[in-house]
């Protein structure tokens, strides 16, 4: 089992991009990939946009099991967190498929 492509990224945005034209935006992206036995993967994943006292950060993490080479299942889950004008809002993502794959053909 090992870490893929592990990803990092952060910057600041010139003050012509922010919603106040005085701060400079940040941003942030992390995602952290795993291997798991066979095609299976797990990984996790947060950003953020940060303008002055505005933000928005999500965090979720995403996983696809695959059993026996015909079936996976993918699960989805993690939230927002949104800032902007003193009023903060969060919401939920989640999401779940089961996937069956029958057909193969032999080039």
């Amino acid at each position: 089992m090992t870490v893929v492509a592990a990803l990092a990224i952060a910057a600041a945005d010139d003050v012509t991009a922010s919603a106040t034209g005085v701060d400079h935006p940040v941003v942030n992206i992390v995602r952290l990939p795993r291997d798991l036995a066979g095609q299976s993967r797990i990984g996790l994943v947060y950003t953020d946009r940060i303008d002055g006292a505005d933000s928005n950060r999500v965090l979720a993490a995403d996983a696809r099991l695959v059993f026996g080479s015909l079936y996976s299942l993918q699960l989805q889950g993690g939230g927002s967190r949104t800032t902007a004008s003193g009023t903060t809002r969060s919401a939920p993502i989640r999401q779940g498929i089961f996937n069956r794959d029958g057909h193969h053909f032999i080039q």
